[in-house]
């Protein structure tokens, strides 16, 4: 799993492998204006994905 920041576009990424073999997972948030809801949102998704992978 890849979280990071691109300074080109301003969004933060998150990109993780498909443990069923399809396309990789894939999340973007481009509005930044609430970073802190932004962020919650990331961490949300982390632990969804880590809760996928038990």
């Amino acid at each position: 799993m890849d979280v990071w920041f691109d300074g080109l576009d301003n969004d933060i990424s998150l990109s993780a492998d498909n443990r069923w073999g399809k396309r990789p997972i894939w999340h973007e948030w481009r509005d930044l204006s609430d970073l802190s809801t932004v962020l919650d949102s990331v961490e949300g998704v982390i632990r969804e994905l880590l809760n996928d992978y038990r």
